[in-house]
């Protein structure tokens, strides 16, 4: 079981490897004209366009982790309603001692559908991000079962008929969930996702392509985050529509 383990770990890390140093343009990338900006620390700070969202834009941030600083810092610059969401013990405790903080957030998961499905360690030091891919016997472990939601019920839940930022930092859940949003016809105006473990270079160049037939055009990449944009955006500020 451990040799196994060790064979799986490397060939995630060559899988993430391969992505990583393949140019962003073969990717599926976008030169574009948008002025950008980095908001949050270290992390967990991510880069938004800086013309795109205002104060009734509704914000999704999925996956706290015990770093909401993007959250925070995006509530505040925009000064519009943001909610955050993770259902990991350690992330509920983190966002318990910040109630001051000018955001909602929801103990609830996301997923392709909704079900209640186990979390797993996917490093035996780390406690903070656990992921719904098992990881095996040879690092991990069972962590708890949590209640999880497809995008379209909790857009339902909370009220909300358009979202226009979505963040996704779920671990190696991103694959489902994105492949559900584009069946759901659900397109935010901008997209922030981690493609993190596991993943591959087909997997990554194919959901690109998904949301690029959503009218998501991928303009920005900063080792495994990726940010997406509304095609109609990049069409306002003078850049040619993307086919």
């Amino acid at each position: 079981m451990i040799a196994k383990g060790r064979i799986e770990r490397l060939r995630r890390g060559v899988s993430k490897w391969l992505v990583r140093v393949t140019p962003f343009r073969l990717l599926g990338g976008y030169k574009h004209p948008l002025k950008l900006e980095l908001l949050g620390q270290g992390d967990g700070a991510w880069t938004i366009p800086t013309n795109v969202l205002g104060p009734t834009s509704i914000c999704y941030c999925f996956g706290v982790g015990c770093d909401a600083s993007f959250d925070v810092v995006l509530s505040k610059r925009y000064t519009c309603p943001v909610y955050s969401f993770d259902p990991t013990p350690s992330s509920i405790e983190y966002m318990s001692q910040h109630l001051d903080w000018p955001l909602v957030f929801k103990p609830w998961g996301i997923w392709s559908c909704d079900t209640t499905m186990a979390l797993f360690h996917q490093d035996v030091s780390d406690v903070t991000n656990l992921s719904l891919i098992n990881p095996g016997d040879f690092r991990g472990g069972k962590r708890a079962d949590v209640e999880l939601y497809s995008l379209k019920t909790i857009m339902q839940r909370l009220g909300h008929k358009k979202v226009a930022l979505i963040k996704m930092d779920i671990e190696g859940a991103w694959f489902e969930v994105l492949q559900n949003m584009t069946e759901s016809s659900i397109v935010p105006d901008v997209l922030c996702v981690e493609f993190d473990s596991p993943t591959s270079f087909l997997k990554v160049v194919k959901t690109i392509r998904l949301l690029r037939k959503a009218k998501l055009i991928c303009i920005h990449r900063q080792r495994d985050d990726y940010m997406f944009v509304k095609e109609k955006f990049l069409a306002a500020s003078g850049s040619p529509e993307v086919h």
